[in-house]
């Protein structure tokens, strides 16, 4: 009987094909409103070659505004979490809150996400995708193929696959 061998699983097999990105010069209010509207916490920046620059993420915008915040002298940590949780706070100029609120309107995403992107190709292994995403510490990496963006893996999609393998492995019909 000769020995079966598996071969690795790629990040074709498990990426995600639907990409929702942003260009390096929309501003922070249009990549907040799609990744609420899409449901993600970070997204590949592409610039106007459609060429993918970087990376943006829930962490960068939110340091972003941390940096913002303490530009306006609003350097309390407390202060900050009451503004966030309770939504007011007696201690700080409501202008500049307004102020920093604003700054979305105007900052940009090239001078907040993390660059140079890592990247992938779909005929990267499964392992390997997960071993650099564990090594430089990202949630995402976009896949690309002689410079065409085609899809993107995250840690969810693995997570995913993950599951489903699990659950393969438990059905008593297998």
């Amino acid at each position: 009987m000769a020995a079966m061998t598996k071969r690795a699983m790629l990040v074709s097999e498990t990426m995600n094909r639907e990409i929702v990105v942003c260009r390096d010069a929309d501003t922070l209010e249009v990549v907040i409103e799609a990744m609420l509207k899409h449901g993600i916490s970070g997204m590949p920046v592409i610039n106007e070659n459609s060429q993918v620059v970087g990376i943006i993420s829930e962490k960068d915008i939110v340091h972003a505004f941390s940096k913002a915040l303490e530009h306006a002298g609003i350097r309390e940590i407390k202060a900050t979490m009451r503004l966030l949780f309770v939504g007011k706070i007696e201690d700080v100029d409501p202008r500049k809150l307004v102020e920093v609120m604003r700054s979305a309107k105007t900052q940009i995403a090239r001078n907040h996400m993390s660059a140079p992107p890592i990247m992938v190709s779909s005929r990267t292994s499964l392992r390997e995708a997960l071993n650099l995403m564990i090594a430089r510490r990202v949630n995402r990496l976009p896949v690309v193929d002689k410079s065409q963006l085609v899809g993107i893996i995250t840690r969810g999609d693995i997570m995913v696959f993950l599951a489903s393998e699990l659950a393969h492995l438990n059905d008593p019909r297998q």
